[in-house]
Parts: structure tokens; sequence; C-alpha cells
């Protein structure tokens, strides 16, 4: 995802300090949310973030967050589960880390996948369908993989068997051994944090089947709705689901449900506070087991970190790990000139530094789809005659780094590249 900032002020020439200082804070906040997040990393188009400051009207379809700050996105985005994934952590963190001075109230950030034009959205209100709509339906299915198909680290997988076992042997712990005196929380809930694309959600699944059970998925898209109500319906049978179904519940991008409640009386915050709330009931009262995903869990609420058997990070694999990992990519059957030998794979683990698992899949799918074209169309090679050198494959991760350094580049605008005048902004030429 490319995130394009446009701030507009009523004299970008007379910009304030403050002016500048927000448009800045607000850029590097959201460039710091989208290189955290896998959904936002998978987002293929383009996004224009438009701060509007010190505007008088307040349109209806924008949403206040806080005092004198309003947010909203369009349709369009909104239209796309994974962004509504995105919008949920996007609103956590303005609300939590961006202060808005009182001279510069009311303070107006839109999100948009169409050109840079505020009119559609200052011209149109987005009406609440209180329509009566039924909660979904949630189904269990089975693990698609096992602990032995994760690759993870020493460390991480003595974590991960450590709360496996707190869950499978929770009557010899808790009743046998007596802990139960100790602790009387008895929770089963594990929480896999880190960067996007380290198996989190590998894990889960392979959670469950270490536990000889089925999968329930929830996340924001499935349980949110746009219908008031609707929502809190969801998160109810989700985990009615899980419970009756006798399924591990996953929930990826928790950061959605459980970050800290927010303090405004604004109608967003009594919303998010009210799904939050529910969701803690929801918790107390189930004794199944949860997993928890998140790319931020310095965001969770402090009461659900409590109730955690042990937060474990995910990190990107080391040079023995990504190794590994491309083992197990690189099929025996693939035509690889001297074979999948140790020293390949070394090479190709050490052309990788700094790739998450997906990264390497991803690496190794546009390698074998690059050396299909350049064989067998380019070169007329039939099929069965096809040999693949290294190069081939390097040359594919050097591709991929280039790509993923374009997505996520290091420089931000500055707040004066990002300055727009209200009345030039309607035509999207920047006056600065």
């Amino acid at each position: 995802m490319k995130i394009n900032f446009f701030v507009e002020v009523p004299n970008p020439r007379e910009a304030t300090e403050t002016q500048k200082k927000l448009s800045a804070d607000l850029s590097e906040l959201i460039n710091a949310r989208v290189k955290g997040s896998g959904v936002a990393s998978s987002w293929s188009g383009d996004v224009n973030m438009i701060l509007r400051v010190r505007e008088k009207r307040t349109p209806d379809a924008l949403k206040e967050l806080k005092p004198g700050l309003f947010l909203a996105f369009d349709k369009h985005l909104l239209e796309n589960s994974d962004w509504q994934i995105f919008a949920t952590v996007v609103r956590n963190a303005i609300n939590a880390n961006l202060n808005v001075p009182d001279e510069e109230k009311n303070c107006m950030v839109y999100f948009s996948a169409e050109e840079k034009d505020t009119q559609s959205l200052f011209s149109a209100a987005a009406a609440d369908d209180d329509s009566e709509k039924s909660a979904i339906v949630f189904e269990a299915r089975e693990p698609d993989f096992t602990l032995d198909e994760v690759i993870m680290s020493d460390k991480e997988r003595r974590a991960v068997m450590r709360a496996v076992t707190m869950i499978r042997d929770k009557e010899l712990i808790y009743n046998k051994w007596g802990f139960k005196k100790v602790d009387k929380n008895e929770k089963s809930i594990l929480c896999f944090h880190g960067v996007p694309g380290t198996g989190k959600s590998m894990c889960a699944h392979a959670v469950a089947s270490c536990l000889g059970k089925k999968i329930i998925l929830g996340s924001y898209a499935q349980i949110e709705s746009e219908f008031v109500g609707v929502g809190a319906k969801n998160l109810v049978a989700l985990f009615k689901a899980a419970e009756e179904q006798d399924a591990v519940l996953f929930i990826d991008e928790a950061d959605t449900f459980l970050s800290k409640r927010l303090p405004s009386s604004s109608d967003s915050a009594k919303h998010y506070n009210s799904m939050s709330n529910q969701l803690y009931t929801l918790i107390e009262g189930f004794n199944g087991c949860i997993v928890f995903a998140s790319n931020h869990i310095k965001d969770f609420d402090p009461a659900v970190i409590s109730r955690i058997i042990e937060p474990i990070e995910f990190r990107l694999p080391d040079f023995q790990g990504r190794k590994a990992i491309l083992d197990k990519m690189i099929q025996d059957t693939f035509p690889l000139r001297g074979g999948k030998t140790d020293r390949a794979l070394s090479e190709l683990a050490e052309a990788t530094e700094g790739f998450s698992g997906r990264d390497l899949r991803k690496a190794m799918q546009i390698a074998h789809a690059a050396i299909v074209w350049k064989y067998k169309y380019e070169l007329g090679v039939p099929e069965d005659e096809i040999v693949a050198e290294l190069d081939d494959l390097l040359q594919c991760v050097a591709e991929v780094r280039e790509a993923k350094e374009k997505i996520n580049p290091a420089a931000k605008p500055s707040a004066k590249d990002m300055l727009v005048s209200f009345a030039e902004s309607e035509t999207g030429e920047p006056i600065i």
C-alpha cells in the first residue's frame, strides 16, 4: 500500500507551526501502521489521506473520534474486508497517539481510494442503516497445518509447547497438582504477536491440530458490520459456535478489538467501547481455547494481557530458519541444476536476509513462474527438459526485495510538501 498525504489548510503560505507538526505527526503515525500491518502490505493500490484543518462544517459522513477530531473512509475502501481491518487499526492508532491543538480544531481526516477530492465527502452524508440484520454463521474447519509443518525458532517452539501443555494438561496442573489454589484464572488464551508474515496464523492452526480440535476463524472483517448492533451479535455467534463445536477460536488482527478503551464520548468511541466490553464479557465466560494474533500487542488493554497464558513473539526467521523454510518450499521435483544442495539453500538464505516466511513463499512462487516463462516460452525448451539455474532463483529474490522496498519506502513527505489550500484542493493542484 502506498499512502499519498495531503493537508488542506485555509492558507498554506501562512501555515502555522502547529499545523505543520500535526501533519507530520499524522503521516509518521500512519506510515508506521502501514509498515506493521500484514493487511496493509497486501493492499495493491494507492490510498489518499486528506487532513483538513479548521473546517467550519462537519459532514454527516465524518464520525467524531475524539473532541475536535473527525474521521471517515470512503465506501470503496470499506467494501474491502482487509481494509475494514486496517481502518480499525487506524482509528485506534490516531485516537491513542494524535493530539490536536485546541487552535486547530475542527480537524478532519479522510481516507479515499479515489482521486484526491473531498467535495464528495462534504456534499454527501453516510446514512446509518438501522435495518434488522441477522448474525452470520461461523463454521469450524479442520486445521491446515500441524506443528511439524511450522518453522519456528527453538525459543518460539518451546513457548508454544508450554502454552499447549498448559491447555492440554489442565486437569493435571490445576486440579491434581493443586495450581488452581494459586491461579484462579485458568483461561486458555494464547497470543501470537510480531511482524506480518512470520507464521502466527499457521501456528494457530497447528495449535488446534495439536489439541485434536477444529478451528474457527474470526476477524474484524467478519465480525464488524455496517448495521447498528450486528457486530455485537456476530461476536456472540462466534463464541457460541466455538463452544458448540468444541473448536479452537482464532481471532486475527486482535488489536482491532482489544486495544485500550477510548475515553471519548463520541459515537465511534461509544461503539468501539461497547464492542470491546462485549468481547471481554464473552472471554470471561468462555472455557475453550482462544488464540489471538496481533502486530500491535502494545496497544492491548492490560486486562486482556493479564489473561494470556504467555504472549509469544514471532520474529523474522534467522539464517538457519530461512534455510529450513526454503528447503520446504523448493520441492525435490523442482528441476534445479545440481539439485537442492546445502550450498544452494545457503546462498538463497543469505540473499533473503530480512524476509518473512510470507516473503520467502512469494519469492519462490514468482521464481517458479519466471522460470517457466523464460525456458518454456522465451527459449522454447520442452517442459520435461527445463533445468533452472540457481541464478534464476537469486534474480527473483532480488526483484522481490526491490519491490518490497518500493512498497515500504523509508522516506516520508515533509509537512510543507503536503500542504494544499481548501480552494485549490478541489482541483487536486497543490500550491506549495
